[in-house]
């Protein structure tokens, strides 16, 4: 073997302990550099050098690597992985043009690498005080000269479509967005989508997009009216998805009087005493609920209403921003707030109440009494109740040796004869009386109160139905002519007042 031979082996060797040395990559990479670069034919002195220089730097890196963890044992403490790269601040001179009574918000914001270098994207749009927005714009950005410097723009705001989360990739953008626009033949909007944004060195961009869920129908929502207490009492509207697939909503529900002549005012905020957003929060985001999800906005008494004005109670029809309509409620003051979609269940994102009052359905009777003829719905006689109040209660009874839970407040709704839905019950726990699950067993029935006042709100014919696990249940009881429909916890025995 003669003397090339023998470097070329030492080369080899060399080459092998330092690609497989367990820390130190870049120091791993000078090395293999070093041995690859090394000429065959420099000075044997020279040409030994280095190889021998590389070999005490491989084992000083074995070394390392298998006694400093032993030496520091248990008090050693794992290398922390280092952050990723901060986001440079969006540039302070971008400016919309945005409308007189509208604020700018920054959303959403990334990086992205592509051929020619890396991309910072940022989502702007224009928010107002009363909840409405326009859609998002997206422009691109590159730093030069430690400056964010304008590079493209992906999305403008005048297409209806609000971002929900955008991440960069290497050679463009995921984005999940809402759009907002109206669909096929005058279908509500809010279809949510994943879009890929494949975008070159050029800045020329083609969008893939994958839709997640459609909007929320009034058939695949509960609608219940609640009682809360935090941050104030008012009351809440809580939309409940009890379909099997996802759906989207999104912003402040619109209320509206069915008697034009006497109607009450309704304005719409993001923020107030009642709760909605969370401070400094401009915008409601668009909310996808899972099957089983709940989406709450807070209902409140508007004290800058005008002091003199004195309006009927009236029903009160109650519509999603995209223009599903909820139906009919009863609401007992002539001017209200209306507060955006959150998912805390009180309405107030904010203050939180630490726990709402548990739903009918949470019992096992809701699955029951469809599956069984051994429980029975039934309503009780309609009787006078304290205060002027009118009202009959909602029975749950067993018969055989069967037995089921129930508790909470149920879904209860007033039908016209066709079985139209016209106004949904306020749920309203009874003070003193437990909210917890009751057991139904033959001769241990179970019941909630329903009671009403006597006006012309809604003319004779109209009847009961219970909603248990989203199935309902009609009763053929007629409440005559009524205002301000109320419902209570279940308890047991059968008048509904324990």
């Amino acid at each position: 073997m003669n003397v090339e031979e023998s470097e070329s082996i030492v080369r080899d060797e060399l080459r092998r302990d330092a690609a497989n040395a367990p820390s130190g990559r870049q120091l791993r990479a000078t090395v293999l550099d070093a041995v690859a670069d090394v000429p065959m034919t420099e000075r044997a002195g020279r040409r030994w050098a280095l190889p021998l220089l590389v070999a005490a730097a491989v084992v000083a890196l074995a070394i390392a690597a298998t006694l400093l963890p032993r030496a520091f044992g248990k008090h050693s403490q794992p290398a922390k992985p280092s952050p990723a790269p901060s986001l440079p601040a969006p540039p302070s001179s971008w400016h919309l043009a945005c409308a007189k009574d509208q604020q700018q918000v920054t959303g959403a914001g990334t990086r992205y690498s592509i051929a020619g270098g890396v991309r910072y994207a940022y989502e702007y749009y224009c928010a107002a005080p009363d909840g409405s927005r326009t859609g998002s714009e997206i422009d691109t950005f590159q730093m030069i000269d430690g400056q964010l410097e304008f590079d493209q723009g992906l999305l403008a705001r005048g297409v209806q479509q609000y971002v929900m989360s955008m991440t960069g990739t290497d050679g463009g953008l995921l984005i999940r967005e809402y759009d907002a626009s109206l669909g096929i033949e005058g279908q509500p909007g809010g279809l949510i989508s994943d879009v890929r944004l494949q975008i070159d060195a050029g800045g020329l961009y083609t969008g893939v997009g994958h839709p997640v869920a459609q909007p929320c129908l009034a058939t695949d929502l509960m609608v219940e009216v609640r009682s809360a207490n935090e941050p104030t009492i008012h009351e809440v509207l809580r939309l409940t998805n009890h379909s099997g697939k996802a759906c989207a909503v999104w912003g402040n529900p619109r209320y509206s009087w069915a008697d034009k002549a006497h109607a009450g005012t309704a304005r719409s905020v993001v923020r107030g005493p009642a709760g909605g957003l969370a401070a400094g929060q401009l915008a409601a985001p668009p909310l996808l609920l899972q099957p089983g999800e709940t989406a709450s906005a807070a209902i409140a008494a508007d004290s800058q209403g005008p002091a003199d004005f004195n309006c009927p109670l009236s029903p009160l029809s109650a519509t999603l921003a995209n223009g599903v309509r909820l139906g009919t409620l009863d609401w007992n003051t002539c001017h209200l707030v209306s507060y955006p979609l959150v998912r805390a269940g009180n309405g107030s994102v904010d203050h939180p109440e630490s726990e709402a009052p548990p739903l009918a359905t949470s019992g096992s009777c809701g699955t029951a009494t469809t599956a069984t003829n051994e429980f029975e719905l039934s309503t009780g006689s309609i009787r006078t109740l304290p205060g002027g109040r009118i009202g009959t209660a909602l029975i749950v009874s067993a018969h055989g040796g069967s037995t089921c839970t129930i508790g909470g407040l149920p879904n209860v709704r007033a039908l016209d004869a066709g079985g139209n839905l016209l106004a949904i019950a306020h749920q309203q726990p009874l003070p003193g009386l437990p909210t917890g699950q009751v057991t139904v067993s033959p001769g241990h029935p179970a019941s909630a109160l329903v009671d009403w006042t006597s006006g012309s709100c809604y003319p004779d014919g109209h009847t009961l139905q219970l909603a248990l696990g989203g199935d309902g249940y009609g009763f053929g009881q007629s409440l005559g002519r009524f205002c301000d429909l109320r419902v209570h916890q279940f308890v047991s025995g059968s008048t509904g007042s324990g």
